[in-house]
């Protein structure tokens, strides 16, 4: 029992890393341009997506 708790506790450890990582990087494209740096995306679109998500 206790090897399998180790390496579900490793499991999930790891599954947290990789979706913060994924997250910083799904979020980085709307922190660029109000940073100053250069994103994919402009901030009127950035501010039409949140719209679009209040609305949906």
């Amino acid at each position: 029992m206790k090897k399998a708790t180790r390496i579900g506790l490793w499991a999930s450890g790891s599954l947290v890393a990789l979706a913060a990582i994924a997250l910083g990087y799904a979020w980085q494209p709307a922190i660029g341009p109000l940073e100053g740096t250069p994103g994919p995306f402009s901030t009127e679109q950035i501010a039409r997506g949140e719209r679009l998500a209040a609305l949906g």
